[in-house]
C-alpha cells in the first residue's frame, strides 16, 4: 500500500489517539461499575437496617398496642403506615436496582 508524504505519520497519530481515548473510556467505565458495585452493598446494608429497623417499630407497637388500651382504629393506622413504608422501600430498592 502506497502512502502519501506525511499521511504515514497523520494515520499513525490518529490511530494513536483513538487508542488512548479507548483506554480512557474503558478505565471510566471500570471505575463506574466499582462505584456501581459499591453503592449496590450500600443500598443492600441500608435496606436490610430499614427493614430491621421496621420490624421493631412493628414490635413495638404491638407490646404496646396489648399493654395500653389504644383505640383499634389508631393501632391499624400505624399498621398501614409501616405496610405503605415496607412497600415504599420495596419500590425503591427496584427502582435504584437492587433486583434480587
Amino acid at each position: 500500500m502506497y502512502f502519501y508524504p506525511g499521511q504515514r505519520d497523520s494515520l499513525s497519530a490518529q490511530l494513536d489517539l483513538t487508542v488512548t481515548k479507548a483506554e480512557s473510556e474503558q478505565l471510566a467505565r471500570a471505575l463506574q461499575e466499582e462505584q456501581y458495585f459499591e453503592l449496590s452493598q450500600e443500598n443492600k446494608k441500608a435496606s436490610s437496617r430499614y427493614k430491621q429497623e421496621i420490624g421493631e417499630k412493628e414490635s413495638t407497637i404491638t407490646r404496646v398496642s396489648k399493654i395500653v388500651t389504644v383505640p383499634s382504629v389508631i393501632v391499624e393506622l400505624y399498621n398501614v403506615y409501616f405496610k405503605f413504608k415496607k412497600i415504599h422501600l420495596y419500590l425503591l430498592i427496584q427502582f435504584l436496582g437492587g433486583k434480587s
